[in-house]
């Protein structure tokens, strides 16, 4: 949750609110004698406001054991980027040899000999290589889909239908 929303959440749980809701000849008939059967708003505000505790406390938990699970990859290290099934054919590798270019906010740039993917990806999408296959000076500046990588890369075209003219 971004900090402007989580500041503006915690306003509206703050407030204090204006006044509950009193039930009206449309809503109850007989006003006097209908007993109002929804909680308070404070209480709903309360149980808002403690729900939103438990989840950061979740997410921090969550991102601990992310962090535990997957450790940090230094720039310039050589990593596998697994292909989806519906970007290769059959004939093509699972994997693509890349190295990581840059790390931004928990976020990497990966490019490989065919150019940079243009999708930034998060370390559990990826695996780290023992030794380094791919030097850092050999990746081109050009931005690539990874489906256009894998195809540039083929033994048999890639994945999908070229038309011949």
């Amino acid at each position: 949750m971004t900090q402007a929303k989580k500041e503006d959440l915690e306003r509206l749980l703050d407030a204090e609110p204006a006044s509950e809701a009193t039930p009206t000849s449309e809503t109850a008939p007989n006003s006097e004698t209908a007993p109002t059967s929804e909680p308070s708003i404070n209480n709903i505000l309360r149980k808002r406001r403690v729900a939103l505790q438990n989840l950061e406390v979740q997410a921090n938990k969550m991102k601990k054991q992310s962090d535990a699970k997957f450790s940090p990859v230094a720039v310039g290290k050589t990593v596998l980027v697994l292909i989806p099934a519906v970007d290769r054919s059959r004939t093509d590798s699972r994997n693509v040899t890349a190295v990581l270019l840059e790390e931004k906010d928990g976020f990497c740039k990966i490019g490989t000999t065919e150019g940079v993917i243009c999708y930034l990806y998060t370390r559990s999408q990826f695996t780290p290589c023992s030794s380094d296959l791919v030097p850092f000076e050999s990746v081109p500046s050009t931005e690539k889909s990874l489906r256009q990588i894998v195809s540039s890369a083929s033994v048999s075209g890639g994945q999908g239908m070229q038309k011949e003219m």
